[in-house]
């Protein structure tokens, strides 16, 4: 009975984690149902372990400690001028998953065959809608640029983790999880995510150059692959290429309602808002009222007001309008700290810890990954899952 509750509390973290390699970018409102799958797991796991598991997860894992600040500020936040809600579920999600579920024993394995099945529901998602059921991007269950952030994210992990297999079959399963994965970011047509992979595997190469060994027999493969599968993905490539060739002749000739002028234009509007209340911001509700004030005073056009009530395209500039400096700083929490703690803790995994936080820093360059529950909660268990992984590892 002991070994039946055993192997049960070790495999309950794959319930969720399936849920995300699955329907998280394919169903509505999925980050709702990963808490409450999560809420299920937590419970069964306190069912057997009581709290031992969370005595254990608390001391052996600060990445729960880490999250456990950013949502209690997000709390604060919440109910001094609000909050974004889908931010702080997923803040919520992930701290209750690290902290009450068994992850102790997770198995690479088991991560290279979800890393496979994401990857390929990814590509299956974005065939769908770009080729059978044609709809603008921003109508996809889960918007296109989000949903390739986590591409980008899956993609990285997949090439990373090549490192630690010597099995043939996983190695075989992580090199075709990349590649579909690839083809799916391609088919996306989102440039920032694409953009902030490429800068992320530069800062990785240049890295592994100065302080390790390169793999070039690896590199040449992962080139080659890339390249073939960019051939056959160029009709895409070429025209999101013309679309952008197009809107810099039209920003030029002082046009600025283009996707790329219409951003430029919401990072000033953005900026200009942070001078106005720099150290907390104007919170969830008042930004609302504030810029409804400004297309009244024609300070904005209708589908400036449009995109900015959705978010400011660029996390930097949506965290100081919202939570002000003290927010801006915040994000150091979710995306400094794992870098800084590779490189005290882990050196000799520091590409694998840091590349995450690396992605997700440059597609919130062009985007606001945070304010998206699903990109956001998977970037935060995924990050909490491989520094288990590697704590696991090194404890063991």
């Amino acid at each position: 009975m002991n070994k039946f509750r055993d192997h049960v509390s070790h495999n309950l973290i794959y319930i969720p984690l399936l849920w995300i390699s699955t329907f998280m970018f394919g169903v509505e409102k999925a980050d709702k149902i990963l808490l409450i799958i999560v809420l299920v797991c937590a419970i069964t796991s306190l069912s057997i372990n009581r709290f031992s598991i969370v005595k254990y997860n608390w001391n052996h894992f600060p990445w729960i400690k880490w999250l456990l600040f950013l949502t209690m500020f997000g709390l604060v936040s919440d109910l001094v001028h609000g909050f974004g809600s889908r931010e702080l579920r997923a803040l919520e999600t992930a701290t209750i998953l690290l902290l009450f579920i068994d992850i102790r024993k997770i198995k690479l394995s088991y991560i290279t065959y979800l890393l496979l099945l994401a990857a390929i529901c990814a590509f299956g998602i974005a065939y769908f809608y770009q080729n059978i059921d044609i709809v603008n991007r921003r109508t996809w269950p889960v918007n296109a640029i989000p949903f390739a952030s986590y591409i980008s994210l899956i993609i990285t992990l997949s090439a990373l983790l090549i490192r630690y297999t010597k099995n043939i079959l996983q190695l075989c399963i992580l090199i075709t999880s990349s590649c579909v994965g690839l083809g799916a970011l391609i088919m996306t047509e989102s440039r920032g995510p694409l953009l902030a992979l490429v800068c992320t595997f530069i800062l990785i190469f240049i890295y592994r150059l100065i302080y390790s060994k390169l793999n070039w027999k690896v590199l040449f493969i992962g080139g080659a692959l890339a390249t073939l599968i960019s051939i056959f993905s160029f009709s895409y490539i070429q025209e999101r290429y013309n679309n952008t060739l197009k809107e810099m002749d039209l920003i030029s000739n002082g046009y600025n309602q283009t996707s790329i002028g219409l951003r430029l234009s919401l990072y000033s509007t953005g900026l200009e808002l942070i001078k106005e209340k720099p150290i907390l911001g104007y919170g969830k509700d008042i930004r609302s009222l504030q810029l409804t004030a400004m297309l009244e005073d024609k300070k904005l056009t209708k589908r400036e007001y449009e995109s900015l009530n959705w978010n400011f395209h660029n996390g930097f500039i949506e965290k100081g309008v919202t939570s002000g400096l003290i927010g801006i700083i915040t994000m150091f929490f979710w995306l400094g700290m794992p870098i800084v703690y590779a490189w005290k803790s882990h050196r000799e995994h520091f590409t694998l810890i840091s590349a995450p936080p690396l992605l997700y820093f440059f597609a919130s360059l062009t985007d606001t990954p945070s304010t998206n529950g699903s990109s956001y909660v998977t970037y935060l268990i995924f990050t909490g899952i491989i520094l288990a992984f590697l704590i696991n590892k090194k404890t063991n």
